[in-house]
């Protein structure tokens, strides 16, 4: 996103691709980003947890891969960004 969750910045733009067991997001960073590039995951049912990172300047791109977990509404999630 756009500057801190704090600020309530724009999310990024995004594609998706779903296979068989996975789908995946990748986030396009390549833009104008005045208050900093961040990542932002929430986490509950109603979002009552947050951790975020601001990301370095330089990445381009970001991409989420999940996968179905063991659990009932668990997801595996694998982030690379370069």
């Amino acid at each position: 996103m756009s500057g801190p969750p704090e600020q309530l910045g724009e999310l990024a733009d995004f594609k998706q691709k779903r296979g068989k067991n996975t789908w995946t997001s990748t986030y396009q960073l390549d833009g104008k980003f005045p208050e900093g590039k961040w990542l932002a995951c929430t986490y509950g049912e109603s979002d009552q947890v947050t951790l975020s990172q601001r990301l370095d300047d330089s990445i381009q791109v970001c991409t989420f891969t999940y996968r179905k977990g063991t659990h009932v509404g668990q997801n595996d999630i694998a982030i690379r960004c370069q």
